[in-house]
């Protein structure tokens, strides 16, 4: 099995078509929905808000991915 920074570095190379950019980025979401969901709805108190917020917060972390400096950082950096 892969590491998630493994999954970041693919996910962010345009040494990579667009297919395995996005196969590596919905490891990524695979691997940190349970997280970020459970941390949108210790702020928010609300599922669906939780929900919609989890579904923002992987949209911008993907247009925003080359920004990250540290693979390791990104369950920190997501949330």
């Amino acid at each position: 099995m892969q590491s998630y920074e493994s999954f970041v570095i693919v996910a962010r190379s345009m040494q990579c078509d667009q297919t395995q950019r996005h196969a590596a980025f919905a490891q990524l979401v695979a691997q940190f929905r349970d997280m970020a969901l459970t941390q949108a709805y210790q702020v928010l108190g609300d599922a669906h808000l939780a929900q919609d917020v989890t579904q923002e917060a992987f949209l911008t972390a993907y247009q925003r991915l080359t920004q990250l400096r540290e693979p390791a950082a990104f369950p920190g950096w997501l949330r």
